[in-house]
Order: structure tokens, then C-alpha cells, then sequence
């Protein structure tokens, strides 16, 4: 026990370690500690264990102040009541790595995910998963989100996680990768919604995979998602890009609303293959239905003009 308790308090580093004798934690805390440390390891690696060390302070500092019992750190709980509502440990740590994903901090989103594991909330939350692997690709990490969804059991792999790492990968300049994952998804037999589809197909345009693209553009007619503005819009572009304006043209004209992206997105494809005439014909058609021109709609008319 002593042993594995050195290990564990020079792992954690030495801001837990003075915690642990200014609190006086009991026998039965240091024993929890040090099994906690055990699964994080295995789950995480040493990163993951001394970046915790920072978070473990900050709590049991909060303790000292707070005169509350060292013994609720070992229990947070998730649910709620009317009466009298705890705090919700799992909605703080999510939020925060979002914050941190915006930022791109992944030193702070590490101390999160050390956290998650500690209190072995990461296995109860889904929404957690989705948060880390968002954290991760935001800090350009693809093997820490990948890891994240290995480690996630099957039942808890819903499509926001599957969502985040396609996007991360297609974000990061790894559209193969992303192409894998979709595909791991649709094995795993979990459902793509409006939300896998634009950066999904962004990515196949990267690569040039046009079959792949009508091969989804098929699922996303099944699905009822067509008319969707970010779903048409993306496979409006990805023909484009591809040239083929036939098949652009006739799903530009099924969208029942659409947006100035998308007029611009059909100007400029014209123009760069050459076709000026459709291009302007696209510009009288925008005006026509009361669409006001952006300056991006402006450079693909002057483009065709010079």
C-alpha cells in the first residue's frame, strides 16, 4: 500500500500530495485514491495522470474553504432534485471543455478528462464523450479522440461522437480517416443524421471520391434529408467541384429554401468551368426571387466578366 501510494502522489504531483496531508484524509479516502489512479492509468497513460494532479488540488482546496467532507469527492452525483439540487459535477465538465475546445486549451482539457475518469463519470455520460472527442480534434489530437471512442463502450457510441470525430478528422486535413469512421458507424449499425452529412461530404470532395458522394447522396434521400439547407448545399458544391453541373442544377432547384451560400455556390461553379452564360443566368434568377447579392456573389459575376 505505501508503495503503490508513493507512486500514485508522484504521479498526481506534488500540489495533491500537500493537499493530502493539509485535509487529513482518512485510510479509506488514500485507498479509493489510489484505485482511481490504477484505472486512469490504464484508461488514460501517466499524461492523463499528472495533468490531474492540478484538478485533484483545486477540489480538495475547495474542500478546506468549503468545510465540506472530503468524502464527496469520491461521490458526485449526476441526477437532480427540486428540493435541494447538488452540484452537477458532469454538466461543469462539459461545458468547461467546450470552453476548452474553443480555445484550444488542451492542457486544461487533459485535467478535464483526468477528472471524468477519476470519478468514472466518462462511462456514464455520452455527452462527455462527445465533449473530449470535440476537445481533441479542436487541439488537433486525432489519436486522443480516436482513443476516446475505442474506449467507449458500444452501447454508448451514439451518432453526436461518431459526428465529432468524422468532423475532426475532415477538419484536420485527414478526409480518409473520416471516410473510415462513417463507415465504422454505419457497421456499428448507428444512424447519420442531418449533422454527418455536410462535413462528411466535404471531405469526399477533398479526395475527389464523387461515386462515394452519390453513393451517400442515395442514403440521404432515403433518409429525407435532401431538402435539408446544409445537407442539399453540400452536395450542390461537391458537384460542382466535381463537374457535374447537371446533377447540381437539378438538386439546386429541388431546395426549397435557399440561402445566398448557395446562389453564390452555383454562380461560382459556372464560372469556373467557363459556362458564363448560365452563371449570369443564375445572378438574374437570385435577383428574381429577392435574394440580395454578396460580395462573394459580386467577385464570381466579375470574374465572368473579365
Amino acid at each position: 500500500m505505501r508503495k503503490t501510494s508513493s507512486l500514485c502522489f508522484l504521479a498526481y504531483g506534488t500540489g495533491a500530495t500537500s493537499c493530502y496531508w493539509s485535509t487529513n484524509l482518512t485510510a479509506q479516502f488514500v485507498e479509493a485514491f489510489v484505485k482511481n489512479f490504477k484505472r486512469l492509468v490504464s484508461q488514460g497513460g501517466l499524461f492523463l495522470a499528472l495533468a490531474s494532479g492540478f484538478g485533484i488540488d483545486h477540489m480538495l482546496k475547495r474542500t478546506i474553504f468549503s468545510k465540506t467532507s472530503t468524502s464527496t469527492l469520491l461521490n458526485f452525483s449526476t441526477s437532480s432534485s427540486s428540493a435541494n439540487p447538488p452540484f452537477n459535477i458532469t454538466t461543469c465538465i462539459i461545458a468547461s471543455l467546450q470552453q476548452c475546445a474553443i480555445d484550444k486549451n488542451l492542457k486544461k482539457g487533459r485535467q478535464l478528462h483526468a477528472q471524468l475518469l477519476i470519478t468514472g463519470l466518462s462511462s456514464s455520460s455520452p455527452s462527455s464523450t462527445t465533449s473530449l472527442i470535440n476537445m481533441y480534434a479542436k487541439c488537433n489530437q486525432m489519436n486522443q479522440a480516436l482513443f476516446v471512442l475505442n474506449r467507449t463502450a458500444d452501447y454508448a457510441r451514439n451518432v453526436f461522437a461518431y459526428n465529432a470525430l468524422i468532423s475532426g478528422f475532415v477538419l484536420n486535413g485527414l478526409p480518409q480517416d473520416g471516410l473510415g469512421v462513417y463507415e465504422e458507424m454505419r457497421q456499428a449499425g448507428v444512424l447519420p443524421d442531418k449533422y454527418t452529412f455536410p462535413c462528411l461530404i466535404k471531405g469526399l470532395c477533398e479526395v475527389m471520391e464523387v461515386f462515394q458522394v452519390k453513393k451517400i447522396h442515395g442514403l440521404v434521400l432515403k433518409l429525407g434529408l435532401d431538402l435539408d439547407i446544409y445537407v442539399g448545399s453540400s452536395l450542390v458544391s461537391s458537384y460542382l467541384k466535381s463537374e457535374l453541373m447537371k446533377e447540381a442544377r437539378e438538386l439546386f432547384d429541388e431546395i426549397p429554401d435557399r440561402d445566398v451560400v448557395l446562389w453564390n455556390s452555383m454562380v461560382n461553379g459556372y464560372a469556373q468551368i467557363g459556362r458564363f452564360d448560365e452563371a449570369l443566368g443564375v445572378c438574374k434568377e437570385m435577383s428574381q426571387e429577392g435574394v440580395l447579392m454578396s460580395k462573394f456573389t459580386v467577385s464570381g459575376v466579375l470574374s465572368v466578366l473579365l
